[in-house]
């Protein structure tokens, strides 16, 4: 009887439907009905770099799918290899692949050595704001057992997901997906400093998920131009050198930047903006080896902030990879270069005597605070400390610290929007997007559909 081997990794690819309906359809071509499966992911390490396996290669255009043939033919004795986007999102398709594969008729073999670790479970319970003894409690699941299935100790059988699932309003799927311990990111966070603990886990856990879902919807529809650039200790480069450099590289003109939010999206940065459940926190970031950065913002920020705010988690995007003590200044140094060119902003500043109304001019120009045009005259020596001291304490008296006058137009994000309504345009169904987002589709539905519409 035919059989067909196929070697599958964890490199960059599209979406699970159009990777499975590719290999049924060659399997069903060929009259194969048993198929060996070699898994390599870096929890999975069979076959090591399963690039050297050679055979189809699996590649996508314009959201259509093809394959390319590098000098072998389907058929007896050959190997595929296939590659999906991401570890976690790979593991479930591999699930879902042996499902469609055993209704086939398709008697699948997948060989792995999988190891141990930790699934999503415990991602998925704090970022929902539970504690394993509430969980434990609501589910009837003891905190020992949740414990060691959040660990990857354990295994829970389909009643006790089923349970877990319906607490936590998620795919059952998800909550076995593993975590990729090498590939988390540090998270920067532009926060204060008396925000919670809680807040501040309950926060890296739902961008964690956001990660999940942006790679489960986005995929490569928009590439990364952004590059990184880490700060190095030896001050050979600056945060001010750095910004101008990734101006240039994403094709930012000279001068005042006219949406931020779409510059950064085009570059391939994921924005999305949201309530955080705190006002003590304005944004997050983090860019995981192998992914795209995603910022996490809060929707409480005035448009002026915001615009600082996001060049500041841009900037440890692009330059920390660690954290470090002078790295929210360095964050600090970076935003005001991005988004005011010394070059540029210093001949506003220097046209005439720096005052709160010749700021709040120059503020919709810039679109940017008052108070950040204040800092950066002090900063290149157009103004004395003294100055600063005293424009700072009318800005203060005037109430100007909450609320500033002179209203600059919201930046709203729009990528994840734009590719939801592209895929369903192009006849994917809500439901399908929603399982590759690994969420349940009414809260899909309320977080993509509804805005993307």
């Amino acid at each position: 009887e035919p059989e067909y081997s196929v070697a599958l990794n964890d490199a960059n690819a599209p979406t699970s439907r159009w990777r499975s309906t590719a290999i049924l359809v060659a399997l069903r071509e060929a009259n194969i009905h048993h198929v060996k499966m070699a898994v390599s992911v870096s929890t999975w390490p069979a076959l090591g770099h399963s690039a050297k396996c050679g055979g189809w290669i699996w590649h996508r255009r314009d959201r259509a799918a093809h394959l390319r043939r590098p000098g072998l033919a389907w058929g007896r004795g050959q190997s595929g290899l296939f590659t999906s986007n991401t570890r976690e999102y790979f593991c479930t398709w591999i699930a879902r692949l042996s499902e469609a594969l055993t209704k086939m008729g398709v008697m699948a073999e997948f060989a792995s050595d999988r190891r141990t670790g930790r699934v999503m479970l415990g991602t998925v319970r704090v970022a929902r704001g539970w504690t394993q003894g509430a969980l434990s409690e609501a589910t009837g699941i003891s905190q020992a057992v949740l414990s060691k299935a959040e660990s990857g100790l354990v295994e829970l059988d389909p009643d006790r997901l089923e349970k877990l699932s319906g607490v936590l309003r998620v795919p059952p799927v998800l909550l076995t997906v593993p975590v990729d311990e090498g590939a988390a990111p540090y998270v920067f966070h532009r926060k204060r400093s008396t925000l919670p603990l809680s807040v501040a886990n309950r926060l890296r856990a739902e961008l964690e998920l956001l990660h999940l879902q942006v790679t489960g919807l986005v995929a490569g529809d928009t590439p990364v131009r952004l590059v990184r650039h880490p700060l190095p200790p030896d001050g050979f480069d600056t945060p001010e050198e750095i910004a101008q450099e990734v101006r240039a590289s994403i094709g930012i003109a000279s001068g005042p930047l006219e949406d931020l939010v779409r510059s950064l999206e085009d570059a391939g940065v994921v924005v999305v903006k949201r309530s955080l459940g705190s006002e003590r926190i304005d944004a997050m970031v983090s860019w995981p080896e192998g992914q795209r950065p995603v910022v996490l913002l809060g929707d409480h920020i005035p448009p002026d902030r915001q615009r600082f705010s996001l060049a500041h988690e841009l900037a440890h995007a692009v330059m920390h990879q660690v954290p470090s003590e002078t790295q929210e200044s360095e964050a600090d140094r970076f935003a005001a270069e991005f988004l005011m060119p010394a070059q540029d902003v210093r001949m506003d500043l220097a046209a005439a005597p720096v005052t709160i109304p010749g700021l709040a001019r120059l503020k919709s120009k810039w679109r940017v605070s008052i108070a950040a045009l204040l800092r950066r005259a002090v900063d290149l020596d157009v103004i004395s400390e003294g100055r600063y001291r005293q424009l700072n304490i009318e800005l203060s008296r005037a109430g100007y610290r909450s609320v500033e006058p002179v209203a600059i137009a919201e930046e709203h994000p729009g990528l994840i929007d734009r590719v939801v309504q592209q895929r369903l345009n192009e006849g994917e169904s809500v439901a399908e997007l929603a399982r590759d987002a690994f969420l349940v589709q009414d809260e899909f539905e309320d977080l993509y559909v509804r805005s993307a519409a």
